[in-house]
């Protein structure tokens, strides 16, 4: 029962991380867009994103079948 639990964690875990990839385009274009200057040192600083690498986790991007499909940023103090 343990081992069946376990795997049954182990695919669904491959396929939430699978199914939020995104397109490499995309992420090198939010990654210059986050270390762009903004009134709080960097955009990615503005926004509260620790980790730039993590992409998938943003707060405010939405994304679908691994292309971004919204950003909502209103009232940041963007660069």
């Amino acid at each position: 029962m343990k081992k069946a639990l376990l795997i049954i964690a182990v695919m669904l875990g491959s396929m939430s991380a699978f199914a939020q990839n995104l397109d490499k385009n995309e992420a090198k274009q939010l990654k210059a867009f986050l270390s762009e200057p903004s009134r709080e040192g960097t955009n990615a600083s503005a926004l509260k994103v620790s980790n730039i690498n993590n992409l998938t986790s943003i707060e405010g991007v939405t994304i679908e079948n691994g292309h971004v499909t919204a950003i909502e940023w209103k009232d940041k103090k963007l660069g």
